[in-house]
């Protein structure tokens, strides 16, 4: 939105009381300091939580798809899955409306890792690839080697149900030459070009 204005939270910093059990803080900063954190229309397809073409931080956006579960590990978000999902995610989501972004993150009194959100289940995504050109052979593989599907490109299309993880894809005999498709957990359906 042209012209808005940031404000200041409308809390301040929340101490425990005398004698409750020391707290632990975690705090996750949308940028480095002295650099800006920004806001983009975020497309469809890319991750995002939202596909009505709106405005959202870029921080934001990341943070709720990862607590949606693009960042569990083992059915868990926890304060390092979140961490080391904001990490990677962030600055790959500023990357696709042309900014840098870069998170940075910040623990008083952090000791074991913290659960936020238990019982995510790695739920099926189907994955439709369409093909530029036929006449190929498309290899469609998981992050430990395995062929997930092989197959010709003359159908113009696949739909393959795969789980949140990266997979590449290459013409058969050009593996050197694969791209990468990250399956992040926060779509039921994954569109991909190849």
């Amino acid at each position: 939105m042209v012209g808005v204005n940031g404000a200041q939270p409308l809390f301040a910093n929340i101490k425990p009381a005398a004698g409750t059990a020391e707290c632990v803080s975690y705090v996750f900063s949308a940028t480095e300091f002295d650099n800006k954190a920004f806001e983009a229309v975020i497309q469809p397809g890319n991750g995002s939580l939202l596909d009505n073409n709106r405005t959202q931080g870029l921080f934001t956006a990341s943070l709720m798809n990862g607590l949606k579960g693009a960042a569990a590990e083992n059915g868990k978000v926890t304060t390092t899955s979140l961490t080391n999902y904001l990490k990677l995610n962030l600055p790959e989501l500023a990357k696709s409306v042309q900014k840098i972004q870069i998170p940075r993150f910040h623990t008083e009194n952090a000791g074991s890792e913290v659960t936020i959100v238990d019982g995510i289940k790695n739920q099926d995504i189907i994955l439709e690839i369409s093909f530029k050109g036929n006449h190929r052979t498309v290899i469609l593989e998981d992050a430990d080697l395995n062929i997930i599907k092989e197959d010709s490109t003359e159908n113009g299309s696949w739909n393959v149900s795969v789980k949140k993880r990266s997979y590449a894809i290459y013409n058969k005999g050009e593996a050197d030459l694969a791209k990468s498709i990250r399956i992040d957990g926060t779509k039921n359906v994954v569109q991909y070009e190849f």
